[in-house]
């Protein structure tokens, strides 16, 4: 009686392994694993072991019987994750196989050597058999199994059955005996998102793989950018992508499917050869879409010492790949691609409350509030760092040693951000003996009107409270005035003499030339010294009447 081993690998297919076991035994691929097969698990895989007596009584169990047991394996679901089925190995005489097994009977040497030699033949040609199946299926590599270890302690019946194990009874029991499971391999490691590194030559090979078909897609455009010739798709579905030479008579062409039930995408077939003339592409390329020459550019983006212009780019590429785009078309690309390095704006917006609550967090202390109009929509933040109010409030243990580190004066001011969302941000800053800054709340408002400014003082006065003898120094705005004397109302507020030297340019334009004596009369710090620079100001500079309306007490 001969034994017959057939060695299943960790990624077959429920399909495949049915067609093996029916072409090899002439046996229900369920009546052969529910009523015979014995499993042993190996090094490579699983070894389902049976004998020829075994089928023979099986068929005759059959064809007594009405119902065929089934078995536990969904159809559409593969037994691990793709692959090719083993070649079978005939053997005999081998005790450890099964330990049942009955013993063989004794043949002559000729016979041995006979049967042998049409073992290695059969064996020979189901393995050829099996390489032509493999090329037409074109499979993925067999995954590595030499260092996996099974555990069935924590799997029950029904577990392995909806988790589509193989399962068999013994004779005699009526309970299951469980396989081993296989591991879970997956056909396809999906990975993070990159950019796709630069190359200029095999930079699409037959037989390459890619993460997706937009990959895939970008790195042909790419490719005929850089070599100056044009495709267009014949098909694109998920489960085919076809692209030829836009000219006819052009020989280029290139397949590609996806590999299993992933996302990622593989080369079948590319005939690399272009038989048209490079003379014939047109001054409106076809693959010169925004995303793909966003990848073009992103090294000169990415170059912080320099400041890419729309017409910089156009001018670029015209250079280099023979192409006209228009000015906002560049414009578009250099705004994706600075998308693509420091973010979107509207993303950034979405993750302010995670950035905030991560800070507070990780900062004790810190002060966060974001507020939003009857829409939902964003209205004001404010921030403040915990380590920034408690350098402010050692103010008073500062002041009861009389030292100098830090002085109860806070900056505010106000700037207007630009981009595609515009908005006032407000910063409080106070500075050290030193002059340096020591930057204490930030705030972002719509617009600096007087609602901004209350919510930003009455966030101010949450962290930092209010101190006796604290000055505020800003510049001559309505809306700061109102908010300081009702949220500070015993604080004193100076002007800040750079805004008022811009107020005078902003009338009359001489007071460049004579900047000098302004800051001199800024200054002084005697009534003589005032009068005598303040004459020589109104003198030179029409536009001085405006310090006039200003008391002098209050300039800083």
């Amino acid at each position: 009686m001969s034994v017959h081993r057939l060695l299943v690998p960790i990624n077959v297919t429920y399909s495949q392994f049915v067609r093996t076991i029916e072409r090899k035994c002439g046996i229900d691929a369920s009546v052969f694993v529910t009523r015979i097969a014995c499993m042993d698990v190996g090094r490579r895989g699983v070894y389902i072991l049976w004998s020829d007596q075994d089928i023979t009584e099986c068929l005759e169990d059959a064809a007594k019987e009405d119902a065929v047991p089934t078995l536990y394996v969904y159809d559409d679901s593969p037994m691990c994750s793709g692959g090719n089925v083993g070649g079978d190995v005939n053997t005999e005489g081998d005790a450890n196989v099964v330990e049942t097994e009955e013993p063989q009977e004794e043949e002559d040497k000729e016979k041995k050597k006979k049967k042998k030699k049409e073992e290695e033949e059969e064996e020979e040609e189901e393995e050829e058999e099996e390489e032509e199946e493999e090329e037409e299926e074109e499979e993925d590599p067999l995954h590595d199994f030499d260092n996996y270890v099974f555990d069935t302690s924590t799997l029950d019946d029904e577990e392995i059955r909806r988790e589509a194990y193989f399962v068999r009874s013994f004779p005699g029991n009526d309970g299951f005996h469980h396989m081993p499971p296989f591991p879970r391999t997956e056909d396809v490691v999906s990975t993070p998102n990159q950019p796709i590194p630069y190359n200029r030559r095999g930079r699409v090979k037959e037989n390459q793989v890619f993460r997706s078909k937009p990959e895939m897609t970008l790195a042909l455009g790419m490719k005929f950018l850089e070599e100056g010739f044009e495709f267009k798709t014949l098909r694109s579905i998920n489960s085919r992508y076809e692209a030829v030479c836009v000219h006819d008579n052009c020989d280029w062409r290139i397949y590609a499917t996806p590999i299993g039930r992933s996302e990622m995408f593989q080369v079948r077939k590319l005939n690399d050869v272009h038989t048209c003339s490079r003379e014939q592409m047109h001054p409106a390329h076809r693959q010169a879409a925004k995303r793909v020459l966003v990848h073009l550019l992103l090294d000169k983006t990415c170059d912080i010492s320099r400041t890419i212009r729309g017409c910089d780019i156009v001018r670029d590429i015209k250079t280099r790949y023979k192409i006209d785009i228009s000015y906002w078309q560049a414009w578009r690309v250099k705004w994706r691609a600075l998308c693509m390095i420091e973010g979107n704006p509207a993303e950034s917006f979405t993750r302010l409350p995670q950035y905030f609550y991560n800070v507070e967090l990780n900062n004790p202390d810190t002060v966060t509030d974001i507020t939003t109009d009857v829409t939902g929509r964003f209205a004001s933040c404010f921030f403040a760092l915990g380590c920034a109010i408690c350098i402010f409030w050692c103010i008073y243990i500062i002041n009861t040693f009389r030292s100098q580190l830090l002085r109860k004066v806070l900056i505010i001011d106000c700037a207007h951000l630009k981009g595609d969302y515009l908005g006032t941000m407000f910063l409080a800053v106070a500075m050290d003996a030193n002059n340096q800054v020591v930057p204490i709340a930030i705030g972002v408002a719509k617009s600096k009107s007087g609602d901004s400014c209350t919510y930003f003082f009455q966030m101010l006065r949450r962290c930092i409270g209010e101190m006796e003898g604290l000055v505020f120094m800003t510049d001559r705005s309505g809306p700061l005035r109102q908010a300081i004397n009702t949220m500070y109302p015993t604080a004193y507020h100076a002007y800040c003499c750079h805004h008022l030297y811009m107020n005078i340019k902003a009338k009359d334009a001489s007071v460049q030339y004579n900047k000098k004596i302004f800051w001199k009369t800024c200054r002084a710090y005697t009534t003589y010294e005032f009068d005598l620079h303040m004459s020589a100001l109104r003198a030179a500079v029409l536009g001085a009447e405006l310090l006039d309306r200003v008391n002098p007490n209050r300039w800083s």
